[in-house]
């Protein structure tokens, strides 16, 4: 009894660490791009890529000759073909991300009557073996400034880029602030476009990525040690058990635009942080060029020429900024490049429920003159129009390409910035250096408008309760 008990222990055991890798399920209407990664590291392609089809392969494909290939990783400079997924071949490491085309007919027989396991999307991928649990340094031999990297989520559970989830202070980004711009992207294939997120705004909801998922991120500097990985960061807790959720708590904030016609969808956003620029910064996102050229509607902002797809400015201001923000209608012709193209009953909405009590905006419409007063108003409809034409792809290289701005931007989005009530010093933020000066006032008696928190044209101690309870809930 003694022995069958141990024997059925080692087995239970067995099947939990090779289950606990987790498994990810594959939709999908139309053939598609994926960026993903793998929980266990090693020569694992053709077990995570067994129900999808593969092709253009040495080994391990299901074709191996014939057809080009599918699968590809990226060398900071280029992609590159994986042409042996066998056990044998290509070896993925903790923290690297892949490409892989999907093809929605799995099996490749024609066959759309057929669904699951070698026949038609959907389909469920998992991995054997014992998922990775180590903090991780994802290394590269060939980084220059400014180049990207496809990374990849290397645990079994959701990273939070934003999380502290040891309570050491640190996260994915502040970890990696000289590595790389405080941006991860990622590449959305039920939209066909590339979500982003800086730490306050982005398509990524909450700057969450999932197991199995791969992202981009852009090198700051040439070192080859480039992206930390942490377990105690991951949305599930830390290596301890205990679960913070502690985010970083300086002052920042959003607002969204959507796009919308009567076929496609577009988000642009705009954030508000203590590390914002006016011009670029580390935690502007460009609005990338997607992997498949087709008809759409994008929302774009630039600055200094780059499309953004988050525009991160300064949290304080003295003066108002004003930026383009451009909406474009786009075909596709047959040298790959976009076409702009008229459009009526375009609308465009806003949220602003995360944008800071001292910012508001107004909209300027660049065509008819229109001003939008954005607080005010929740959307406004409009046409698109001809303006000529740009490449669908990178002209300059390999890597991700960036929007261009073509032409006048349809619209002159202005930020601006009013003071902050209780902010003395003036230094853009509420803190204790505010507590100490209007307590100063206070004592010798001088008024003064900016300490005047509750606004009764005198100050006292109810300013301070005001003032100070507003430091606690940021």
């Amino acid at each position: 009894i003694y022995l069958d008990m141990k024997f059925l222990f080692i087995l239970i055991l067995q099947i939990t660490i090779f289950h606990a890798q987790g498994s990810v399920e594959i939709t999908g209407s139309g053939n598609h791009f994926r960026m993903m990664s793998s929980p266990v590291p090693g020569q694992i392609l053709g077990d995570l890529l067994d129900e999808l089809w593969t092709q253009g392969m040495t080994a391990g494909g299901d074709q191996t000759t014939g057809g080009g290939a599918n699968v590809w990783t990226y060398s900071g400079s280029a992609w590159v073909t994986v042409t042996d997924i066998s056990n044998s071949g290509t070896s993925l490491s903790a923290g690297q991300g892949f490409l892989v085309f999907v093809f929605v007919d799995t099996d490749f027989d024609g066959d759309t009557g057929d669904s699951g396991a070698n026949g038609y999307l959907p389909v469920t991928l998992s991995v054997s073996g014992s998922p990775w649990t180590l903090n991780t340094v994802y290394n590269t031999s060939n980084q220059a400034t400014d180049s990207w990297h496809l990374l990849g989520n290397p645990y079994a559970t959701t990273i939070d880029v934003d999380l502290d989830g040891d309570g050491d202070g640190s996260t994915l980004f502040s970890t990696n602030n000289t590595s790389f711009n405080q941006v991860v992207y990622i590449y959305d294939s039920s939209s066909g476009n590339y979500i982003s997120w800086n730490g306050s705004a982005g398509g990524v909801t909450g700057g969450l990525i999932k197991p199995y998922q791969g992202f981009f991120v852009q090198a700051k500097n040439t070192t080859t040690q480039l992206y930390m990985f942490h377990l105690s960061k991951c949305n599930t807790g830390g290596t301890s058990g205990t679960f913070y959720r502690q985010r970083n708590t300086s002052n920042n904030g959003s607002i969204s635009f959507i796009i919308s016609t009567d076929t496609y969808i577009d988000k642009t956003y705009i954030s508000f942080s203590e590390n914002g620029e006016v011009l670029m910064d580390d935690s502007d996102a460009y609005k990338l060029l997607p992997l498949t050229a087709n008809e759409r509607i994008v929302g774009i902002s630039y600055v200094e020429e780059n499309g953004l797809d988050v525009n991160n400015l300064p949290y304080f201001q003295d003066q108002n900024i004003s930026i383009p923000l451009d909406i474009m209608y786009l075909i596709t012709d047959n040298d790959y490049n976009y076409v702009t193209k008229d459009k009526d009953d375009v609308t465009i909405n806003w949220d602003l429920s995360s944008v800071p009590d001292h910012i508001s905006f107004s909209l300027t419409d660049n065509i008819t003159g229109n001003i939008i007063d954005l607080n005010l108003e929740n959307e406004y409809f409009f046409s698109t129009y001809e303006k000529g034409s740009f490449s669908s792809y990178n002209t300059n290289g390999t890597g991700p390409g960036i929007y261009p701005q073509i032409g006048e931007s349809r619209f002159l989005l202005t930020v601006h910035y009013n003071s902050i009530s209780g902010d003395i010093n003036e230094d853009g933020i509420l803190n204790i250096l505010d507590i100490v000066e209007i307590i100063a006032l206070i004592l010798i008696n001088e008024y003064n408008e900016a300490a005047d928190f509750n606004g009764d044209m005198e100050l006292n101690v109810s300013d301070v309760v005001m003032i100070v309870d507003s430091i606690l809930t940021n």
